[in-house]
């Protein structure tokens, strides 16, 4: 047992020099070369020690970053309604034309195969290829006695007629299927207009916005609320049309994005009109110049919303009422009575409003209507400086529509700014439309409608 105990100690011995000499053999020849190197070569060298950090940094940064996009989306995420992703092209692939067209080079429908989504309309192949993959363009427009007529309205596919303030009207044109050389006069944007123009997924056109300035932003909550409370806070936070932009996503071309086609019309400030009744926009040119501040293709390109329902050829049903003229106007205030006519041999509308019909000032067209919906909302008086309205467009009430020379009563909702509103008969069923101009009256729900 003695030797074998011997024999043990020695080898242990034996293992504990040959260990030392390694040790002294790796520590105590730092120049010595390898083929191999080792790991702990690797962590001595100064280059490979940056990159680890640089990588830290950069794994750093990504977590707190996707840390941050959670915590944004919990808190904020179900404040924005039904934002659809964006669609997004191939490059490559993408087939948005890289220049307006003009409305002559297009032609007329020939056929059915090709409806417009924003009003039915039937399109030429030549022109339904041009626009289908192009957002529609909402824009607002100016409707002081002064600026009128407008320029470009009876291109226009639909037109939305609201109070901004003080009983004066604006107007919400939605372009798609044509697209004129010049729309006038242009006018600031309220937060129901936006949410109005939304339902289109299109891009937003204005010219001055109802915003918060800043020293009011700058101010705490309770000093903003008494000056709001005292009726001296310039805009109420319902009406910061600027922020809800952003809340919806809506992309602009205004005179901070595509400022190069926004103009003043000369001769009519030479005439002694206001200034501002004379801003006008080179409307032809607003997909060329929004896309050199929103570049990336899915900012232009079309994205699906639902259509309405669109019929053929004129009906008499039994919830029809026959009605040759409409009269309305908007807070009684002068210059802003409406009256509707109805032309049978056409099946259209035609609008006076002021005892003056109104007529396209491009071409000088009379403005014919296919489909008018009085739509009845709730308006709230915010009480701020600028005067600023509030409509409940996000809601739902009741409406009365004119097609056909006849009038349908019924009902309107949206549930949100991004969902279109359904419009529908007292019975429960979606209103069927002429294919055509829509004129959409948003009034207060106190207005009264007289007819003929």
């Amino acid at each position: 047992m003695r030797e074998n105990e011997t024999s043990i100690n020695s080898l242990t011995d034996s293992f504990n020099t040959d260990q030392k000499n390694a040790e002294e053999s790796l520590f105590n020849h730092p120049t010595k070369k390898s083929t191999s190197p080792t790991f702990t070569t690797h962590i001595r060298n100064p280059k490979f020690q940056k990159a680890i950090l640089w990588l830290s940094i950069f794994t750093l940064t990504i977590g707190l970053a996707g840390l941050g996009y959670i915590f944004y989306t919990e808190k904020h995420g179900k404040e924005i309604p039904n934002i659809k992703a964006p669609i997004v092209l191939d490059p490559k692939k993408k087939t948005l034309p890289n220049k307006t067209f003009t409305d002559d080079e297009l032609g007329e429908a020939t056929n059915t195969d090709y409806p417009n989504p924003t009003n039915g309309m039937y399109l030429s192949k030549e022109r339904y290829e041009r626009i289908k993959n192009l957002k529609p363009i909402a824009i607002t427009l100016n409707n002081h006695v002064a600026s009128r007529p407008q320029a470009g309205i009876s291109q226009a596919d639909i037109i939305y007629e609201i109070v901004a303030e003080g009983g004066i009207s604006r107007l919400l044109a939605i372009f798609h299927s044509r697209i004129p050389e010049k729309v006038m006069s242009i006018r600031s944007a309220r937060i129901y207009f936006e949410q109005v123009a939304a339902e289109y997924w299109p891009i937003f056109a204005h010219w001055g916005i109802a915003y918060r300035p800043d020293y009011e932003l700058n101010l705490s909550l309770q000093a903003f609320q008494e000056l709001l409370d005292r009726g001296e806070a310039e805009t109420d936070p319902r009406a910061d049309a600027r922020s809800y932009i952003d809340e919806i996503a809506l992309p602009v071309a205004n005179t901070d994005t595509t400022p190069n086609i926004y103009h003043h019309d000369t001769d009519l400030i030479n005439a002694g009109i206001a200034t501002e009744h004379t801003g006008y926009v080179e409307f032809s040119k607003i997909y060329e110049e929004f896309r050199k501040y929103y570049p990336e293709p899915s900012w232009s390109t079309f994205q699906d919303f639902d259509t309405w329902n669109f019929k053929d050829l004129p009906e008499k049903t039994e919830t029809a009422t026959k009605v040759n003229s409409i009269f309305y106007n908007f807070w009684d205030f002068p210059g802003f009575e409406t009256t509707w006519t109805y032309n049978p041999e056409k099946n259209t509308y035609t609008r006076e409003q002021g005892g003056i019909i109104t007529k396209d000032r491009n071409n000088d067209k009379t403005v014919e209507v296919k489909n008018i919906i009085i739509q009845m909302a709730t308006e709230t008086k915010l009480g701020d400086k600028k005067g600023h309205l509030m409509y409940d467009v996000i809601s739902e009430g009741t409406a009365t529509f004119y097609i056909d020379g006849g009038k349908i009563t019924g009902t309107w909702s949206k549930p949100s700014a991004r969902e279109r509103t359904v419009f529908k008969d007292a019975l429960g069923n979606e209103i069927s439309f002429n294919r055509g101009l829509f004129w959409i009256v948003i009034l207060p729900q106190y207005s009264v409608v007289k007819e003929n």
